[in-house]
């Protein structure tokens, strides 16, 4: 699959957006990686990009905070000159029991592996349109979506990808026709991903 000359936003750029970048940049993208605390990860990933000859950036985003969404998706466009991919895989995922559970770890959870894919989408939804269409897709947890969590302490990340929360995007940036030119919404669920697989996600860009 060629998509030479398109540009991609991966929030979390350690081990999944690793080898989703990897496969990106070999179809010709170029990828912008978020990072909260991780800037040495992230900034081997954008390494990696550039040795397949693409554009690598990385930029610090702590998405819990309302206003950081939109800021590293203007920034993202600003220096790859366009966006047309968006894929969230930033998640909270710590374990803390029940009984030590509070306000604010639960707001944390929810901003960022909730509301984040709405405030990510609300920003790349102009920039998508700009360059065409492009796709959007929110990277979810399938053991969370089944209803069947497996491990005690994590109720705040259960609860945000059990609720599909950024699923209902779809009605509104559902399809992608070459007439309306929308950006197309997805959630994904997967268990492992292979480039033919991750390049499927981001396929339908015109």
């Amino acid at each position: 699959m060629d998509l030479t000359g398109k540009a991609a936003l991966l929030t979390g750029g350690r081990r999944m957006g690793v080898a989703l970048a990897a496969c990106l940049a070999s179809a010709g993208v170029d990828v912008a990686f978020s990072y909260r605390r991780s800037r040495g990860a992230a900034d081997q990933a954008a390494e990696a990009v550039r040795k397949k000859g693409r554009k690598g950036i990385a930029l610090e985003a702590d998405l819990s905070t309302p206003s950081a969404a939109a800021t590293l998706v203007n920034q993202s466009a600003a220096a790859l000159g366009r966006l047309d991919i968006v894929v969230h895989l930033a998640s909270t995922y710590r374990q803390t029991p029940f009984d030590e559970l509070s306000d604010d770890d639960w707001s944390e959870a929810l901003d960022v592996d909730l509301t984040a894919a709405f405030r990510l989408t609300r920003a790349a939804v102009p920039h998508l349109r700009a360059a065409g269409g492009g796709r959007i897709v929110t990277i979810s947890d399938w053991t969370a979506a089944s209803g069947r969590p497996r491990y005690e302490g994590y109720l705040p990340y259960y609860v945000a990808y059990r609720s599909g929360g950024p699923d209902p995007l779809r009605l509104h940036h559902g399809g992608n026709s070459p007439r309306r030119r929308r950006p197309a919404c997805s959630l994904v669920e997967p268990r492992a991903i292979t480039c033919f697989f991750a390049l499927r996600w981001v396929q339908p860009l015109c």
